[in-house]
């Protein structure tokens, strides 16, 4: 005879990992999407505004 603490945990588990396990994953990826974005939006702005600051401090040299 098996203990039926055991099935219902084990049932409880089987619920839990279903009910959640979409809501959990999509979450994870939306924030990994943002997070790509954001990366690439880093990457194309702060390599111009690096060259801007390059430009406007080499401005002030001259002037």
């Amino acid at each position: 005879m098996e203990n039926s603490f055991k099935e219902l945990l084990k049932q409880d588990k089987q619920e839990f990992e279903k009910k959640h396990q979409k809501v959990v994953r999509d979450s994870i990826q939306s924030n990994l999407t943002m997070l790509k974005f954001v990366g690439e939006v880093a990457e194309v702005y702060l390599s111009r505004v690096k060259d801007v600051m390059v430009i406007a401090l080499s401005d002030k040299q001259k002037t």
